[in-house]
C-alpha cells in the first residue's frame, strides 16, 4: 500500500504468492526477469478485480542484458525483451491501465493520495503456474529443480494410489 510522511512518498513492490500450502505462502516480486508473462498479467487481472490502484514491476540496471558467470561479456536479453513488450502490450491494450513514472505518480499522489488508497491483497499465482515458471527456469536453480522433481513425484504418487483404489473396487466388485 503507498504511505507517505511528510513528503516522502513510499511506493512498494509489488509482490504476490506463489501458492498457498497451509501457512505457507511463498512471496515472489513483481518482476520481469523472474517471472512469466501468465504470472505477470494475472498479478494485474487479480490486482484489477480487486481494486489495487497501484502495481510497481521490478527491473534492474541488467534487466535486459545477458551476462556470462565472469560478468565480462554481455548481449541482449532477447527473451525478457520480447516478454517485456507483450506485457507493454496488454497494458496498452486495456483502456483501464496506465503506466506513469514515478515522477508522475508523486504529483498525482500530492494532489489526491486518496485515489490509490487500496484494500490489502495479495495476488496468488497458483500451483500450475508455479510448476511451469519453474520448469521454463529449470537450471537457474536447485529451487526449481526441487519444486519440479516433488511436483512430479506427488502426481506420480497420486496417480498410483488412485489406480490402486480402482484396482481395490474392481476386485471388490463394486
Amino acid at each position: 500500500m503507498v504511505c507517505s510522511v511528510g513528503e516522502v512518498v513510499e511506493v512498494p513492490l509489488t509482490v504476490f504468492t506463489q501458492f498457498s500450502l497451509g501457512k505457507i505462502r511463498p512471496y515472489r516480486n513483481f518482476d520481469i526477469n523472474a517471472d512469466t508473462l501468465s504470472e505477470l498479467i494475472d498479478v494485474i487481472k487479480q490486482a484489477r478485480e480487486k481494486d489495487i490502484r497501484t502495481l510497481t514491476l521490478l527491473l534492474h540496471s541488467f534487466s535486459f542484458l545477458k551476462r556470462d558467470k565472469t560478468r565480462t561479456k554481455f548481449e541482449p536479453n532477447v527473451k525478457d525483451l520480447i516478454k517485456f513488450e507483450k506485457l507493454l502490450n496488454y497494458i496498452k491494450n486495456d483502456a483501464n491501465l496506465e503506466v506513469v513514472t514515478i515522477k508522475d505518480f508523486y504529483h498525482l499522489y500530492s494532489k489526491n493520495p486518496e485515489l490509490f488508497y487500496s484494500p490489502d491483497f495479495v495476488p496468488n499465482s497458483g500451483l500450475a503456474r508455479t510448476f511451469i515458471r519453474c520448469c521454463k527456469h529449470f537450471n537457474r536453480g536447485i529451487k526449481n529443480k526441487i519444486f519440479v522433481f516433488l511436483t512430479f513425484l506427488t502426481g506420480l504418487l497420486i496417480i498410483a494410489l488412485a489406480s490402486f483404489l480402482i484396482l481395490l473396487l474392481m476386485k471388490e466388485g463394486l
